[in-house]
């Protein structure tokens, strides 16, 4: 098997994020590549974590999705001893004490110069006008997908367009629960989410995405096949995503017939069957 070398990793990264961008959000899935590390398999996140933090420098700011969808059913955050459920990469951040936002759900970790900026966002819904994945797009920030070699991937900005388009198969969701920080009481926290539905498996596909980003050249490939690795500007995600929705509302919807059953015969069961403190009024909604 062929070696991924440690210099090979740094540099493909350092073009991945590119001179101009002062925000790099990370998105990995180790397991298409770890194994050719050059280093024991068991500690290739923390090895890729370390080339990350190189290629960055002093002077950006890195974040990752630290989502802990567990909390659907829990009902109880705690940014300091529940894992980030989104990969091992973003768990080696989370235990090196990157800062963590206290969104119970659709959380991040952030490291670097503008991290308190991206702790600071209100996310009244989680990928609404003030959420950190709306931040991320107005910042005009670079996304990467390190390991990432599924065309159907849709990068994590891409549901903000959805909530901007208002796409007909989700619906908002308020998840009240309990907060603890470090194991004690906090108080109350809550997940505003444009939710998708539990009474379909309409699932989701982004290769239109994927083929548009290409077409226009603005989705950078490493050219290593060792190393999978894909990068963009989030702004031109919700950009391209937005035409797409416009175009087709279901675009990125992988099983039709079923979003469309669910649409005309029982969206209106599920919206029905919502607890009382589990609506969410549309005029909060920045």
């Amino acid at each position: 098997m062929n070696t991924l070398r440690d210099a090979a990793v740094f540099e493909a990264l350092q073009r991945a994020m590119g001179d101009d961008a002062e925000i790099i959000q990370v998105t990995s899935r180790l397991i298409t590549f770890a194994n050719r590390l050059e280093c024991d398999l068991r500690t290739a996140h923390y090895r890729l974590l370390d080339s990350l933090l190189r290629a960055a420098g002093p002077d950006r700011t890195l974040v990752m999705p630290a989502f802990t969808l567990s909390y659907g059913k829990s009902r109880r955050y705690d940014p300091i001893r529940d894992k980030p459920e989104t990969g091992v990469l973003v768990i080696a951040a989370w235990e090196r004490d990157w800062m963590r936002t206290r969104r119970p759900m659709m959380n991040w970790v952030a490291w670097g110069a503008r991290a308190d900026e991206i702790m600071a966002q209100n996310q009244t819904t989680a990928l609404g006008g003030d959420s950190v994945a709306a931040w991320l797009v107005n910042q005009d920030a670079r996304a990467i997908g390190v390991g990432v070699t599924d065309v159907h991937h849709g990068w994590v900005v891409v549901h903000r367009a959805e909530e901007i388009c208002q796409v007909p198969y989700r619906y908002y969701k308020k998840m009240p629960g309990e907060l603890f920080i470090d194991g004690q009481p906090h108080g109350t926290c809550e997940e505003v989410l444009y939710a998708n539905p539990l009474l379909a498996n309409i699932g989701h596909t982004y290769a239109q995405l994927t083929e548009r980003l290409s077409s226009a050249g603005e989705l950078l490939n490493n050219d290593d096949p060792l190393f999978p690795l894909r990068a963009v500007q989030c702004r031109r995600v919700v950009d391209r995503s937005i035409e797409l929705l416009e175009a087709n509302t279901l675009a990125f919807v992988a099983h039709r017939d079923e979003a469309r059953k669910w649409l005309s015969d029982l969206k209106g069961q599920e919206l029905g069957e919502l607890k009382p403190e589990e609506r969410f009024d549309m005029s909060e909604v920045p």
